[in-house]
């Protein structure tokens, strides 16, 4: 047995060394969490009332995006709608409220801001009043006035009091570079090439198939419907693509299982009747009776041939039955096959479909961000308020183009809202920036009061860690933007849950102080 002031003496040294040990482990989870901070400057902005939508843009000519925030104040049916103007300031600052502020005019219905003339870093506020367009011109700092541009009906008759949303009427609706104005009206589209002078060249009208649907209401669903008359207008949605491999871009419209190609000549103009049209048949007999099944399309050069494919995902199944089926046609040389070239099928519920290239090999990938939503699955979700969000990549094959189970699978947790549908606390998953300026868009995880950024990685698809992980109250209105034009993503995100964040817009700034570790890439495979 040792001496007792031996024994002492041990005891003590050990005593240090683990108060040395936890210190250091103290010290690098700070300086981790420090690292992590400074990756992004956080700006809290704050306007009079409840925002609506955040639109970036130059609107002072200085080369640097400043913020059009579009708010509205009051409760239904004595709503205002008010724009207000951040200015970006050197570093990448903003005000902490809006520079300028104006009431909308209070016709407006949809909105865009774009160039009206020759010079493009002249920006305008455009909107479609009824059966106007009108645009506002911010200059000197001083409240701008609304200028009548065009008088012509619009697809829009009625403002809505409490939005009002955003619309590419300032476009590259040929795909030569250059500004179009497009007006959509009842059945067509306008086209107003902008020339040189700023002065707007004769339309070219474009015939566009308009879904509708008309219902009244009775005396057996009088507690269920406010109405006696009901119209649903709907525009279909717009693609600018090469569709016929002719290095010219093509106007695809398409909705539900229909797609129309308006093929643009060596003119420059599309046709005023669709060039060829297309039906798939994508729902079963039911589902085409209960209408209730509705069909996403989206228009991409999948495999990066020159010409345009077609992918169409419905969504269908009870709520604990929920499915996602997606189908692909390849595009032959300006045609699109009756029959698809692949079919994916998922269990779980999305609201989106990420079109990516992932591998680095120039072909799209698909990627499904899905909730799954069982029996077993809903009993525990609205125990915990947790579900997991995977993400789901098919990677581009060649022939077939896509296999039917994932290549490669990723699922993060997130507190979940059931009260009303499958409302996430943050926004879903994404690839849509650049943060670490290496050309390669990365994936951003906005959940749970926390962002976290993980680094694509060369023929690896994205690093197992975080590159940052930034504390900060999430929503799922997030726009990923580069704002002060340094090559790395930015983020915008405003609120509309809580009413003590709903006049908060948060911008956080990327600095580039980002501790890069691509040594240990995901590569997980289902």
């Amino acid at each position: 047995m040792l001496p007792s002031h031996v024994q002492l003496t041990r005891q003590r040294g050990i005593s240090v060394c683990v108060q040395m040990a936890f210190l250091a482990t103290l010290t690098l989870i700070v300086c981790a969490a420090a690292s992590w901070a400074q990756s992004f400057a956080m700006h809290d902005l704050r306007v009079d009332g409840r925002v609506i939508t955040v639109i970036p843009a130059d609107l002072n000519r200085d080369r640097r995006p400043d913020l059009l925030v579009i708010s509205k104040k009051g409760t239904f049916p004595h709503e205002t709608r008010w724009a207000s103007v951040f200015w970006q300031q050197e570093g990448g600052r903003f005000n902490p409220h809006p520079d300028l502020v104006w009431e909308m005019d209070p016709e407006a219905t949809v909105i865009d801001v774009g160039p009206l003339g020759p010079d493009p870093d002249e920006q305008a506020i455009v909107y479609l009043a009824g059966s106007e367009v009108r645009f506002y011109r911010v200059k000197d700092g001083t409240r701008p006035a609304p200028t009548t541009l065009l008088k012509v009906p619009t697809f829009t008759v009625f403002p809505e009091p409490g939005d009002l949303p955003p619309w590419p009427l300032i476009h590259d609706w040929k795909g030569m570079g250059k500004p179009v104005l497009g007006i959509p009206q009842f059945g067509k589209l306008l086209l107003y090439p902008i020339g040189v002078d700023g002065r707007l060249a004769a339309p070219e009208p474009v015939d566009i198939y308009q879904p509708t649907r008309v219902s009244s209401g009775d005396d057996a669903n009088r507690l269920v419907r406010d109405y006696s008359l009901q119209l649903m207008y709907r525009f279909p949605q717009l693609f600018v693509r090469d569709f016929n491999g002719d290095g010219r871009a093509d106007l695809i419209a398409a909705w539900q299982e229909h797609v129309a190609v308006y093929l643009q000549d060596a003119s420059g103009r599309f046709p005023p009747h669709p060039s060829q049209t297309f039906h798939f048949d994508l729902r079963t007999d039911l589902e085409k009776s209960l209408r209730l099944v509705l069909i996403s399309p989206l228009i991409e050069d999948l495999d990066q041939d020159g010409y345009a494919d077609l992918i169409l995902t419905k969504m269908t199944g009870r709520l604990t039955e929920r499915r996602i089926v997606t189908a692909v046609y390849l595009n032959r040389r300006g045609s699109l096959p009756s029959r698809p070239d692949a079919q994916i099928e998922h269990e779980g519920f999305a609201t989106a479909l990420l079109v990516k290239d992932i591998n680095g090999d120039g072909k799209r990938d698909l990627i499904f961000p899905l909730v799954k939503i069982g029996v077993s699955n809903l009993v525990r979700n609205l125990l915990t308020n947790r579900v997991d969000v995977s993400l789901l990549a098919h990677l581009y094959q060649g022939q077939p183009a896509y296999l039917p189970t994932a290549d490669w699978t990723r699922s993060f947790g997130y507190q979940v809202d059931m009260s009303d549908g499958v409302m996430l606390e943050g926004a879903w998953p994404n690839i849509e920036g650049d943060f670490d300026g290496d050309g390669e868009a990365d994936l951003l995880v906005a959940g749970n009061g926390e962002i976290s950024v993980y680094l694509a990685t060369p023929g690896a698809f994205f690093a197992r860690e975080p590159a940052t992980r930034v504390k900060v109250k999430t929503s799922s209105h997030l726009l990923v933007r580069d704002l002060n034009k340094d090559g790395l993503a930015d983020m915008l995100m405003w609120y509309d849950r809580e009413p003590e964040w709903s006049s908060v817009i948060k911008v956080l700034m990327n600095t580039g102080r980002w501790s890069v570790d691509k040594s240990a890439p995901d590569q997980q495979r289902q």
